[in-house]
């Protein structure tokens, strides 16, 4: 064993020894700064090395050895400060002569681009293409809970034809569904090619159609061993379920069941939440997350499917959705492949490694087929027809699979998308009706002053200290208190209600008294704030 790290006078700084194994330079994506990190082994007189430790190396100095590992002692006689730092300054020389390896540290499951290649993280390992053998840097996957189980025993042309015909149970909703599952896999492709997915969908149907059983079965794309996971419903808050889909990626999330209620307040609770998550979704909003003292926002990269057994929402909101009727499904077979759950999961798997291979291929296909669809006379809304464009092109991403595994002919892959594409088509004509139904009812519109308390309250509205905060040109804050009213710009009043005009969520304020008016605009200006305006709100109606 080396020696001991020994102080000028010849004593023993500590007990141990660390041994530099590399040094690392780890991003957390092609775009992030790096991070630098010292890897070690500790060395014990007599004793074996034990896991290899990382220690960021601007931590080197102050770092925890006893913390790590409870052999580690250091020099009684000595201040803990001082040995640390000569433990430091012995690694320090050793890296001195070392060239940092480059690695990537992926947290968040789904697509990454690590310098210009696609992959994606399942949890449990790291599906690449060819192409990422043999590069100069390291991927390290963080732990997560979460892994996407498969089935070793089944073929991938089992798992594509199990998956055809459980969709073929319920040919409408099932394959809508697989389509946006598929759209939101390949999320990346279609931000790369033209911009992000942005559509949500609503399984509606009577009670004991099996919609909860069918949504749950065919999205769960992760830890499907532990078996298929319940719903979060949309009797949640919108807070909460903002959360839910902020920490979902490439993936789709159901939030269930929209019911008919005889309680006036549950049923406007549940449709204010899905009304605010279709918004963000549709509208690529930013929401705001409160992290402990923190609040962040970032925009969702997951998808959401809606069930429910009634449909709302007409006019604007019409346009952010498309719904699909749920019918009910053969019984005995679906129990049948509810026996086997891994199947879905291995049939992702297979098609998320054939995704990663032809990344640029498909990227390519997706601009080509934007280019013809806005040749295309489409008598529906922009946004309708960008949800045909969406799911249609995704399931003409499985025919393609399908065929280059040879599990479809050409002829056969032709004659379902056609089929899909009258389907697809007549369920956007059906919603182009709905949206020139006018308005929404008063049933259906947004209580503006419970969603501003709410947000309010649970610290989502982001408020200055003090108005000459908003002097600054890069302010990002929401509003301020001041003279007793909660002043918020119009800005944070478009980023609350999306798809709402600023000026008509105040005169909604205003007709209930809720909002004091001081100018034609309904806004106040507070002079310290460098003349910006404001809409008021008193703070005892936030109450």
């Amino acid at each position: 064993m080396r020696r001991i790290i020994q102080d000028e006078a010849g004593k023993n700084v500590c007990n141990f020894r660390p041994e530099v194994q590399a040094l690392v330079d780890a991003y957390a994506d092609s775009n992030a700064e790096p991070e630098r990190y010292v890897k070690l082994r500790l060395s014990f007189e007599g004793e074996e090395f034990r896991d290899e430790i990382t220690v960021p190396l601007s931590q080197l100095e102050n770092y925890d050895w006893l913390g790590k590992d409870v052999r580690c002692q250091l020099n009684p006689e000595m201040s803990p400060s001082k040995a640390k730092r000569y433990i430091a300054c012995e690694v320090r020389k050793v890296l001195s002569s070392m060239t940092p390896r480059k690695q990537y540290r992926l947290k968040r499951l789904g697509w990454h681009m690590i310098e210009g290649i696609p992959v994606f993280n399942t949890g449990g390992g790291l599906i690449c293409p060819p192409s990422f053998e043999g590069k100069e840097f390291d991927v390290e996957l963080e732990s997560t809970s979460l892994s996407m189980d498969i089935d070793e025993s089944l073929s991938e042309a089992e798992a594509i034809a199990g998956m055809l015909e459980l969709v073929s149970l319920c040919p409408n909703a099932g394959r809508i569904i697989l389509a946006q599952c598929l759209l939101y896999i390949m999320r990346a492709a279609y931000a790369d090619a033209w911009k992000s997915p942005c559509c949500c969908v609503f399984l509606h149907g009577k009670t004991g159609t099996k919609k909860t059983t069918l949504s749950a079965f065919l999205t769960q794309m992760y830890n499907r061993d532990k078996g298929i996971a319940s719903l979060p419903r949309l009797n949640a808050s919108i807070s909460s379920a903002v959360a839910i889909i902020g920490e979902k990626s490439d993936c789709v999330v159901v939030l269930d069941d929209l019911f008919p209620s005889n309680s006036r307040e549950i049923r406007r609770k549940q449709e204010e939440t899905l009304l605010e998550i279709t918004r963000i979704i549709a509208d690529a909003i930013e929401p705001a997350r409160k992290r402990g003292n923190k609040v962040t926002k970032a925009q969702p990269t997951c998808g959401v499917l809606f069930t429910g057994e009634y449909l709302v929402g007409t006019g604007s909101t019409a346009v952010r959705l498309l719904p699909v009727e749920m019918t009910a499904p053969d019984g005995e077979r679906l129990k049948e492949f509810q026996a086997q759950p891994l199947m879905v999961s291995t049939f992702y798997h297979g098609f998320i490694t054939w995704f990663v291979s032809n990344y640029f291929d498909v990227r390519e296909s997706l601009k080509e087929w934007d280019h013809a669809y806005n040749g295309q006379h489409f008598a529906v809304h922009d946004r309708l027809k960008e949800t045909h464009f969406f799911l249609n092109t995704a399931y003409a991403m499985l025919l393609q699979y399908c065929l280059d595994k040879g599990v479809l002919s050409e002829q056969d892959a032709e004659v379902l998308h056609r089929s899909f594409r009258k389907l697809l088509t007549n369920l956007v004509r059906a919603q182009q009706e709905r949206v020139e139904q006018g308005e929404v009812s008063e049933d259906e519109r947004i209580d503006f002053l419970a969603r501003i308390r709410a947000m309010f309250h649970s610290g989502e509205i982001a408020l200055a200290a003090n108005p000459e905060l908003f002097k600054d040109r890069n302010s990002r804050y929401d509003g301020v208190i001041h003279n007793g009213e909660l002043c918020l710009r119009g800005d944070t009043l478009r980023r609350i209600f999306p798809g709402i005009p600023p000026e008509d969520v105040a005169r909604g304020l205003l007709s209930k008294g809720i909002l004091r008016r001081c100018s034609k605009d309904l806004q106040i200006q507070i002079n310290s704030t460098g003349g910006k305006r404001f809409y008021a709100i008193p703070l005892d109606k936030l109450q």
